[in-house]
Protein backbone atom coordinates (compact mmCIF):
# COMPACT_ATOMS: atom_id res chain seq x y z
CA UNK A 1 0.00 0.00 0.00
CA UNK A 2 0.65 3.42 -0.44
CA UNK A 3 -0.24 7.22 0.46
CA UNK A 4 -0.88 9.88 -2.24
CA UNK A 5 -1.34 12.73 -0.26
CA UNK A 6 -2.45 13.24 3.49
CA UNK A 7 -5.93 11.89 2.96
CA UNK A 8 -5.96 9.03 0.60
CA UNK A 9 -4.55 5.43 0.80
CA UNK A 10 -4.63 3.13 -1.45
CA UNK A 11 -4.46 -0.86 -2.19
CA UNK A 12 -3.07 -2.53 -5.29
CA UNK A 13 -2.70 -6.20 -6.05
CA UNK A 14 0.63 -7.92 -4.85
CA UNK A 15 2.57 -8.33 -7.89
CA UNK A 16 3.77 -11.97 -6.40
CA UNK A 17 7.33 -12.17 -5.60
CA UNK A 18 6.27 -11.99 -2.22
CA UNK A 19 2.85 -12.64 -1.55
CA UNK A 20 0.18 -14.98 -3.53
CA UNK A 21 -3.39 -15.70 -3.30
CA UNK A 22 -5.27 -13.68 -1.52
CA UNK A 23 -2.95 -13.15 1.83
CA UNK A 24 -1.62 -9.61 0.45
CA UNK A 25 -4.98 -8.01 0.51
CA UNK A 26 -6.15 -9.61 3.66
CA UNK A 27 -2.88 -8.12 5.47
CA UNK A 28 -3.12 -4.71 4.36
CA UNK A 29 -6.65 -4.62 5.36
CA UNK A 30 -5.34 -5.04 8.84
CA UNK A 31 -3.75 -1.59 9.15
CA UNK A 32 -5.97 0.25 7.50
CA UNK A 33 -9.03 -0.80 10.42
CA UNK A 34 -6.64 0.20 12.97
CA UNK A 35 -6.16 3.77 11.83
CA UNK A 36 -9.86 3.98 10.41
CA UNK A 37 -8.97 3.95 7.02
CA UNK A 38 -10.72 2.37 4.15
CA UNK A 39 -8.27 2.06 1.29
CA UNK A 40 -9.10 2.86 -2.22
CA UNK A 41 -8.32 -0.76 -4.42
CA UNK A 42 -6.60 -1.32 -7.45
CA UNK A 43 -6.71 -3.79 -10.31
CA UNK A 44 -3.29 -3.36 -11.22
CA UNK A 45 -0.32 -5.93 -9.81
CA UNK A 46 2.24 -4.34 -8.17
CA UNK A 47 4.06 -4.88 -5.13
CA UNK A 48 4.78 -2.09 -2.71
CA UNK A 49 8.06 -2.16 -2.59
CA UNK A 50 8.65 -1.64 -6.06
CA UNK A 51 7.60 2.13 -6.00
CA UNK A 52 9.41 4.86 -5.66
CA UNK A 53 7.57 8.13 -5.45
CA UNK A 54 8.70 11.82 -4.94
CA UNK A 55 6.13 14.97 -5.96
CA UNK A 56 6.12 14.37 -9.30
CA UNK A 57 7.63 11.11 -10.36
CA UNK A 58 7.73 7.27 -9.63
CA UNK A 59 10.27 4.78 -10.41
CA UNK A 60 9.58 1.40 -10.68
CA UNK A 61 11.34 -2.58 -12.03
CA UNK A 62 10.04 -3.15 -15.60
CA UNK A 63 8.79 -6.49 -14.08
CA UNK A 64 5.50 -4.45 -13.25
CA UNK A 65 4.41 -5.26 -17.01
CA UNK A 66 5.29 -8.92 -16.68
CA UNK A 67 3.17 -8.86 -13.86
CA UNK A 68 -0.23 -7.78 -15.49
CA UNK A 69 0.09 -9.23 -19.17
CA UNK A 70 -3.51 -8.45 -20.31
CA UNK A 71 -2.91 -4.53 -20.03
CA UNK A 72 -1.71 -2.99 -22.78
CA UNK A 73 2.18 -1.24 -21.81
CA UNK A 74 0.69 2.57 -23.03
CA UNK A 75 -2.39 1.83 -20.97
CA UNK A 76 -0.58 0.55 -17.97
CA UNK A 77 1.65 3.61 -17.87
CA UNK A 78 -1.34 5.42 -18.43
CA UNK A 79 -3.11 4.11 -15.50
CA UNK A 80 0.28 3.94 -12.86
CA UNK A 81 0.41 7.84 -13.51
CA UNK A 82 -3.32 8.49 -13.03
CA UNK A 83 -3.17 6.19 -10.28
CA UNK A 84 -0.24 7.91 -8.37
CA UNK A 85 -0.94 11.31 -9.59
CA UNK A 86 2.62 11.77 -11.51
CA UNK A 87 3.62 13.43 -14.49
CA UNK A 88 6.08 10.48 -14.94
CA UNK A 89 6.78 6.80 -14.41
CA UNK A 90 10.01 5.96 -14.76
CA UNK A 91 10.93 2.00 -15.54
CA UNK A 92 14.60 0.78 -14.66
CA UNK A 93 15.33 -3.13 -15.37
CA UNK A 94 15.11 -5.31 -12.27
CA UNK A 95 18.30 -6.66 -10.71
CA UNK A 96 18.02 -10.34 -11.57
CA UNK A 97 19.95 -11.23 -7.96
CA UNK A 98 17.08 -9.79 -6.08
CA UNK A 99 14.35 -12.64 -5.80
CA UNK A 100 11.46 -9.81 -5.11
CA UNK A 101 12.75 -7.62 -8.15
CA UNK A 102 11.90 -4.72 -5.79
CA UNK A 103 12.90 -0.68 -6.62
CA UNK A 104 13.43 -0.23 -3.17
CA UNK A 105 16.24 -1.92 -3.36
CA UNK A 106 18.13 -0.29 -5.83
CA UNK A 107 17.05 3.32 -5.93
CA UNK A 108 15.33 5.80 -3.72
CA UNK A 109 14.70 9.56 -3.97
CA UNK A 110 17.26 12.22 -2.42
CA UNK A 111 15.47 15.03 -4.08
CA UNK A 112 13.49 15.42 -6.98
CA UNK A 113 15.98 15.77 -8.99
CA UNK A 114 18.57 13.35 -6.94
CA UNK A 115 18.48 9.65 -6.22
CA UNK A 116 21.11 7.29 -4.64
CA UNK A 117 21.45 4.17 -5.91
CA UNK A 118 23.73 0.87 -5.51
CA UNK A 119 27.37 0.78 -6.00
CA UNK A 120 27.47 -0.26 -9.78
CA UNK A 121 31.19 -0.87 -9.77
CA UNK A 122 30.80 -4.36 -9.63
CA UNK A 123 28.24 -5.15 -12.03
CA UNK A 124 27.99 -6.21 -15.66
CA UNK A 125 28.79 -3.24 -17.98
CA UNK A 126 25.36 -3.79 -20.12
CA UNK A 127 23.47 -3.84 -16.92
CA UNK A 128 24.99 -1.09 -15.53
CA UNK A 129 24.47 1.21 -18.44
CA UNK A 130 20.64 0.03 -18.70
CA UNK A 131 19.97 1.31 -15.22
CA UNK A 132 22.45 4.42 -15.10
CA UNK A 133 20.76 5.08 -19.04
CA UNK A 134 17.14 4.62 -17.35
CA UNK A 135 17.64 7.63 -14.99
CA UNK A 136 19.84 10.27 -16.93
CA UNK A 137 17.23 9.79 -19.70
CA UNK A 138 14.67 10.91 -16.89
CA UNK A 139 16.40 13.83 -16.23
CA UNK A 140 17.97 12.01 -13.00
CA UNK A 141 21.30 12.46 -11.49
CA UNK A 142 22.37 9.94 -8.33
CA UNK A 143 24.88 9.43 -5.93
CA UNK A 144 26.30 5.61 -5.34
CA UNK A 145 26.12 4.24 -2.20
CA UNK A 146 27.88 1.09 -0.75
CA UNK A 147 26.60 -2.00 -1.75
CA UNK A 148 27.84 -5.26 -0.14
CA UNK A 149 25.29 -8.02 -1.31
CA UNK A 150 25.62 -11.67 0.51
CA UNK A 151 26.08 -13.92 -2.03
CA UNK A 152 26.21 -16.78 0.11
CA UNK A 153 22.13 -16.73 -0.22
CA UNK A 154 19.45 -15.73 -2.88
CA UNK A 155 17.02 -14.14 -0.22
CA UNK A 156 19.33 -12.36 1.67
CA UNK A 157 18.96 -8.40 1.79
CA UNK A 158 22.43 -8.59 3.47
CA UNK A 159 24.44 -5.22 2.60
CA UNK A 160 21.55 -3.59 1.25
CA UNK A 161 22.09 0.38 2.74
CA UNK A 162 19.64 2.02 0.28
CA UNK A 163 16.88 0.19 2.07
CA UNK A 164 17.04 2.88 5.01
CA UNK A 165 13.69 4.18 6.72
CA UNK A 166 13.36 7.93 6.38
CA UNK A 167 11.15 9.69 8.11
CA UNK A 168 10.37 13.76 9.14
CA UNK A 169 13.72 14.46 10.57
CA UNK A 170 15.18 11.00 10.81
CA UNK A 171 17.13 8.81 8.53
CA UNK A 172 17.38 4.88 10.07
CA UNK A 173 20.10 3.43 8.32
CA UNK A 174 20.56 -0.47 8.46
CA UNK A 175 24.12 -2.01 9.59
CA UNK A 176 25.35 -5.50 8.98
CA UNK A 177 28.30 -6.15 11.62
CA UNK A 178 30.76 -5.62 7.93
CA UNK A 179 33.29 -3.55 7.80
CA UNK A 180 31.66 -1.59 4.85
CA UNK A 181 29.45 -0.47 7.99
CA UNK A 182 31.25 2.05 8.75
CA UNK A 183 31.63 3.63 5.03
CA UNK A 184 27.72 3.42 4.50
CA UNK A 185 27.05 5.10 7.93
CA UNK A 186 29.85 8.56 7.02
CA UNK A 187 28.51 8.87 3.59
CA UNK A 188 24.55 8.76 5.14
CA UNK A 189 25.65 11.50 7.22
CA UNK A 190 27.26 13.71 4.81
CA UNK A 191 24.06 13.08 2.15
CA UNK A 192 21.63 13.27 5.21
CA UNK A 193 23.48 15.74 6.96
CA UNK A 194 20.25 18.38 7.44
CA UNK A 195 18.57 15.08 9.01
CA UNK A 196 19.59 13.13 12.21
CA UNK A 197 20.93 9.50 10.83
CA UNK A 198 20.20 6.52 13.52
CA UNK A 199 21.73 2.92 12.70
CA UNK A 200 20.22 -0.66 13.62
CA UNK A 201 21.74 -3.78 12.97
CA UNK A 202 19.61 -5.44 10.69
CA UNK A 203 21.42 -8.91 9.84
CA UNK A 204 18.93 -10.88 11.48
CA UNK A 205 16.26 -9.32 9.67
CA UNK A 206 18.22 -9.11 6.45
CA UNK A 207 17.95 -12.94 5.98
CA UNK A 208 14.18 -13.08 5.13
CA UNK A 209 15.21 -10.95 1.90
CA UNK A 210 14.46 -7.17 2.81
CA UNK A 211 15.32 -4.74 5.53
CA UNK A 212 14.21 -1.30 7.31
CA UNK A 213 12.21 0.00 4.36
CA UNK A 214 10.21 -3.40 3.60
CA UNK A 215 9.10 -3.94 6.72
CA UNK A 216 7.75 -0.41 7.51
CA UNK A 217 4.73 1.67 6.39
CA UNK A 218 5.53 5.67 6.79
CA UNK A 219 2.52 7.53 6.30
CA UNK A 220 0.79 11.16 6.96
CA UNK A 221 -1.50 11.82 9.47
CA UNK A 222 -4.48 11.40 7.61
CA UNK A 223 -6.70 13.95 8.07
Amino acid sequence: MKQLNNALIFEINYGGSVWRGKEGSLYAEYPCEAINVKPLKSSIRLDGGNVIKSNQVVIMCDKVFRENPGVNQKQLISQLKALFEVERIVFVPQDKNDFTGHADGMVRFLDERTVLINDQSNEKPEIRAAFCMSLQIAGLEYIEIPYCPDYSSNDSAKGLYINYLQMKDVVIMPTFGIKEDEIAVRQFEEIFRELTVKTINCTEIAMQGGVLNCISWKIKKVK
